[in-house]
C-alpha cells in the first residue's frame, strides 16, 4: 500500500487492495475496523470493493459492519463508485444494506443517478429510479440528470431516455 501512494500500511489495507477475501476476512476477525480510511483521498474498504466490481467482497465488508453511506474526501459513497461503472447488483446490495440512493457529494451535488447519466449507462439509470432515485434532484449546476442526458455532444443518437413519474 505504501508503494502505491497510501500512508497507512494496515494489514487490512493490503487485503483489500489485493481483493483477497482470506486475507480479508482475517483482518476483520481480528478486530481490523471495515471503516478504516487511509490516504489523501480517504480511501476505505467499500469503495475499493465498490471500484473493482467485487460483489464478494462488499458483501463481507457490509457483513462485517462496513457503513454503506461512508464517503470519499468529496462526498462520494460506493453507490456513486457503482452508479458510475453499472454494478447493478452491488448498487441493490447497498441499497437494501441501508446505502443512500440520493446521496449527493460535497461540491457538485450529484447524486448516483448523475454518475450514472454523465457515462450515459441506461441500464443503471433505468434501475437506480426502479429503486426509488429522484430524477429531479439538481446537481450544483442546477442539472438533472435527465438535463446531463440531453446534451447534444454525449447523446447517441438512437437513445431515448423518459425520467418514470
Amino acid at each position: 500500500c505504501l508503494k502505491e501512494g497510501y500512508g497507512d500500511t494496515s494489514n487490512l489495507c493490503h487485503a483489500v487492495r489485493s481483493m483477497s477475501i482470506p486475507m480479508t476476512l482475517y483482518y476483520l476477525n481480528k478486530g481490523q475496523s471495515p471503516k478504516l480510511i487511509w490516504g489523501h483521498r480517504q480511501m476505505f474498504p467499500l469503495y475499493l470493493a465498490a471500484k473493482n466490481g467485487h460483489i464478494s467482497m462488499l458483501r463481507l465488508l457490509l457483513q462485517k459492519g462496513a457503513d454503506p453511506n461512508q464517503k470519499l474526501f468529496d462526498g462520494r459513497t460506493a453507490m456513486h463508485r457503482c452508479a458510475q461503472y453499472g454494478h447493478l447488483e452491488m448498487i441493490d446490495v447497498l441499497k437494501q444494506a441501508g446505502g443512500d440512493i440520493n446521496a449527493q457529494t460535497t461540491r457538485y451535488k450529484e447524486t448516483p443517478l448523475h454518475f450514472a447519466a454523465e457515462v450515459k449507462n441506461e441500464m443503471t439509470i433505468g434501475f437506480l429510479i426502479k429503486l426509488g432515485a429522484n430524477w429531479e434532484i439538481t446537481n450544483s449546476d442546477g442539472l438533472t440528470f435527465y438535463e446531463i442526458l440531453k446534451e447534444p455532444e454525449c447523446l447517441p443518437s438512437q437513445m431515448v431516455i423518459v425520467p418514470a413519474v
